[in-house]
């Protein structure tokens, strides 16, 4: 193998590395945030709904600015507004233009012969307003699973400390 192949592959190799390493940290942060596991799970629910809906680019500081707002954690909040990436967008799209399709009966092949037909303004209100339905409904949908699973995993991450703390105190009783 040349150098150059070797190369390669370790970069990609690098970059999934990097990839792991900074989706544990985003685990990591929202798990030790010093709030309740309440307070996380909301942030959490809203940085995933925030980053779902369509925010041009401004989901991580609108979902900052709504935790500032409404005093739930701000670390959960821009970590599930990351949820939304370059890798996880096009599904996001797609799932959420099929969903809206589904919800309001609008045919996709339509659209498509729409465009070719010159209408581009008709397509274009369905193509928002299929997509915005879709959207939507994802959104809320993936926020209430998120809630769910991030008020779970914070309250087991308190518990497992507590207890580790308890274990760690020396037992009075053999003080005496």
């Amino acid at each position: 193998m040349t150098e150059k192949k070797k190369s390669r592959r370790l970069k990609g190799a690098n970059l999934w590395q990097r990839a792991r390493r900074w989706l544990r940290l985003q685990y990591l942060r929202f798990l030790r945030s010093d709030t309740s596991p309440h307070k996380a799970a909301l942030g959490l629910a809203v940085g995933v709904f925030i980053g779902i809906f369509p925010t041009f680019g401004l989901g991580a500081l609108l979902a900052l600015g709504l935790a500032f707002l409404f005093r739930f954690s701000k670390v959960s909040a821009v970590v599930g507004s990351a949820i939304m990436n370059p890798v996880t967008s096009p599904f996001f799209w797609g799932l959420s233009f099929t969903l809206g399709s589904w919800l309001t009966g609008v045919e996709v092949g339509g659209l498509a012969q729409m465009l070719d037909e010159g209408r581009i303004w008709y397509a274009a209100g369905d193509v928002v307003w299929t997509y915005l339905a879709g959207n939507t409904v994802l959104a809320v949908g993936l926020a209430l699973v998120f809630y769910f699973l991030g008020y779970k995993a914070v309250g087991a991450y308190l518990k497992r400390r507590a207890r580790r703390r308890l274990e760690s105190l020396p037992d009075p009783a053999s003080q005496e």
